[in-house]
């Protein structure tokens, strides 16, 4: 019987290990698939205003920082209309920081590799790209939305650095915790929250 209940208990603690895991992008080909669907997305909204359709765009408001236009080394606050991809069709990576700093881990180097090799694909090479920061609800509001910028630029900065992607092609935001993608009242939930992701610039 205690056999049976052990056995029952990994196969359920890894059921939950393999959803958490797939609940991050961390294949090139499902990425590059993600970022042409935005690319399509984008082409499609631009022929729709263009022609003035009166098909509404969805949006939604969120509160970030952001670098200002004028100055890229300050950072601004502010609330914007995003326009918003189906939350499936967002690459969502699983970059790892130690608790309340922005430096990357050894351990998120082969994902940030991933990345700029898809980045890097002929069709994408150009084109511009947000690097956005989330977190999930520990702490302070003001604290998370700094945190959440300051570690969407660390990887920037990798992704400048390392693997020489433009500077001028990625732009940096924090979201902090306004944008969940779980539930915040369990580990797992915070952990799917505490995430970085790439989307097309539109």
């Amino acid at each position: 019987m205690y056999k049976t209940l052990s056995l029952a208990i990994i196969t359920f603690s890894l059921c939950i290990s393999n959803a958490y895991t797939q609940a991050f992008d961390t294949d090139a080909e499902v990425v590059l698939k993600k970022l042409k669907s935005q690319k399509e997305v984008i082409r499609l909204r631009s022929i729709s205003k263009t022609k003035g359709s009166s098909n509404e765009i969805q949006t939604r408001a969120l509160k970030r920082i952001t670098h200002d236009v004028m100055d890229t080394t300050k950072p601004i606050e502010e609330t914007v209309q995003i326009q918003s991809f189906d939350i499936d069709d967002r690459v969502r990576l699983n970059i790892n920081f130690d608790y309340g700093k922005s430096e990357i881990s050894e351990s998120s180097r082969s994902q940030l590799a991933m990345i700029a090799t898809v980045l890097n694909d002929r069709s994408l090479k150009f084109l511009p790209v947000e690097v956005n920061g989330h977190t999930d609800s520990d702490g302070d509001d003001k604290y998370n939305l700094k945190l959440s910028y300051e570690r969407a630029n660390a990887v920037k900065e990798f992704l400048v650095n390392e693997y020489g992607i433009m500077a001028a092609r990625l732009t940096v935001s924090g979201y902090g915790e306004g944008d969940p993608v779980a539930q915040n009242t369990s580990e797992q939930g915070k952990a799917l929250n505490r995430r970085v992701e790439i989307t097309l610039a539109q």
